[in-house]
């Protein structure tokens, strides 16, 4: 019989607002955030939920480990990448629901017009309504340097990055593009 690559395998939970973020600091040993999580919110909501659900149940608190998915989008062309990230922001800011995340990030307004976009289906002017500073909370998009360089910005912030292509609007060659271009951009060493 093989063994097991694991001796334990490590339950993350995820969650967007306070009181599920507080689940993992309480019961699990990881925390996955959510794509539109700037390091602003994983800073100011995150970890004190999680600081309090530990305090809850006496854990320690660095025995939570917090995941991130980044939304990414890489080119040469940097205004094409960072337009590619903006129309993902606009999916995921499109709800009401995650109102809470793009007000941490200081992005009300935009949100405000982002779902009005989408309650007319103008899914362009959803892309457009993501300000750049909105692309730059909230993604790693532009050119493979760029990219890198904003991934390790959010690594500061989170113990484990996970990159997230961008694909929202986007056929399926040039998804596939982007995640191949991320594999090279954001691949460790």
């Amino acid at each position: 019989m093989t063994p097991p690559v694991r001796a334990e395998i490590p339950l993350f939970t995820a969650g967007v607002n306070t009181r599920m973020v507080e689940v993992a600091g309480r019961v699990a040993d990881g925390f996955l955030g959510h794509p539109l999580f700037s390091p602003r919110y994983y800073d100011d909501v995150v970890r004190p939920a999680i600081a309090k659900g530990a305090a809850k149940t006496g854990r320690e608190v660095e025995r939570v480990q917090i995941a991130g998915l980044v939304i990414c989008s890489v080119a040469d062309d940097e205004v094409q990448a960072r337009r590619e990230a903006a129309a993902q922001i606009a999916f995921y800011a499109a709800p009401r629901t995650y109102g809470t995340v793009v007000g941490v990030a200081g992005f009300s307004e935009a949100g405000e017009r982002i779902r009005a976009a989408f309650a007319s289906r103008d899914f362009d002017a959803m892309a457009a309504a993501v300000p750049d500073a909105m692309v730059d909370a909230m993604s790693a998009s532009g050119t493979p340097a760029q990219v890198s360089a904003r991934l390790q910005e959010f690594g500061r912030h989170i113990d484990h990055v996970i990159v997230y292509p961008a694909s929202f609007g986007m056929t399926d060659e040039r998804s596939r593009q982007v995640t191949a271009d991320l594999l090279k951009a954001a691949a460790p060493g």
